[in-house]
């Protein structure tokens, strides 16, 4: 079936057969079909780019096709730069920080802990903790205590209205 319809023998897909398109086979980066002639394709254009001056002449060289994908190698000048300004900021910022280090502090040394003993100190916590609970507990009370007032009011206020709307009615 090779040459017939364009399809190539053991191969379900379909391929151009020596059209002068765009996308021929000889143009085409994705199609791998003939390394020879990919091989050739390639030695043509770094030739014809070894003539061209500028970066965009050795940025097609560094690049390559294998298969679908695009291997591009690395720009040695460019990482170069990017190397010195990496190391250039590293430099700014630990002199940054050198000039910006706090100075020494000067306290004057003091008794801390104030004039009670440990003893005592450790007896005043465990007070406050026993007392604690009965603290929360009290909170709770005084709480719902006043959530039930808060209804009480609200329930009278109902209560008001609706003998105001009772009078009113009799009234008329």
């Amino acid at each position: 079936m090779s040459g017939v319809g364009g399809w190539r023998e053991g191969s379900r897909y379909r391929t151009a057969t020596a059209s002068n398109t765009p996308s021929s086979s000889q143009g085409n980066p994705w199609n791998s079909e003939n390394k020879a002639e990919e091989g050739e394709n390639t030695q043509k254009v770094t030739t014809s780019e070894v003539k061209q001056s500028g970066q965009a002449s050795a940025q097609q060289q560094q690049d390559r096709y294998v298969g679908p994908y695009v291997l591009v190698t690395p720009n040695a000048t460019r990482r170069k730069q990017l190397e010195q300004i990496a190391k250039k900021e590293l430099d700014d910022l630990e002199q940054w920080k050198k000039e910006h280090r706090p100075g020494p502090i000067t306290l004057m040394p003091q008794r801390l802990g104030g004039n009670e003993s440990e003893a005592q100190v450790r007896q005043n916590q465990q007070m406050i903790l026993m007392q604690s609970k009965y603290q929360k507990k009290h909170k709770r009370e005084e709480y719902v205590k006043a959530k039930k007032a808060a209804e009480e009011a609200e329930i009278l206020k109902k209560k008001a209205i609706q003998r105001e709307k009772v009078n009113w009615l009799l009234q008329t």
